[in-house]
């Protein structure tokens, strides 16, 4: 939205993984370990609302940066053909002086080694990348059944989270 010559212009974009897609090496559709996630409820969203009401606490929400990115993808070794508009340059031929560059492979896969949106196993291998980083930083599990709620006895502070938004 920032005119062309503005240095804070950049482009967002999101990379997908069509899980709906998924094939094995015959055809046939994959199977995963079907690692479902578990969000926060409402429930727990309002209750965050009322704590951060409360005298003397404060409301925060944030969206953490590149989420599923974050987290090694574990399970079902997992192959993904990328789109030519994202493979290195080594992909491609040196093109004839004023020529088109010439790829040197049809339809190239590389291994996928992070989490990435829509893989069948995303949500709960980023869910458990999650809860061990926000352990190492003093929370718990605020509730064996309220999932993605934690508590901070340090500071006194109650997390929910919900995919990659926090409050």
């Amino acid at each position: 939205e920032l005119p062309e010559a503005d240095p804070r212009r950049k482009y967002k974009g999101r990379a997908v993984f069509l899980g709906d897609q998924v094939k094995d090496q015959d055809g046939n559709v994959a199977l995963f370990q079907e690692l479902g996630s578990a969000p926060a409820t409402m429930s727990a969203s309002k209750i965050a609302d009322y704590h951060g009401l409360l005298p003397g606490n404060v409301l925060m929400t944030a969206d953490v940066t590149s989420a599923y990115l974050q987290a090694e993808i574990t399970g079902t070794k997992t192959w993904v053909e990328l789109p030519p508009g994202r493979w290195p340059d080594a992909w491609f031929r040196n093109a004839p002086r004023g020529g088109e560059r010439q790829a040197k492979y049809r339809r190239p896969v590389v291994p996928l080694e992070m989490a990435l949106y829509g893989h069948p196993d995303a949500g709960g291998i980023w869910e458990q990348h999650f809860d061990s980083k926000v352990k190492q930083f003093g929370f718990n599990r605020a509730s064996e059944v309220w999932n993605g709620c934690y508590w901070n006895p340090k500071l006194k502070c109650f997390l929910v989270v919900y995919v990659d938004d926090l409050k």
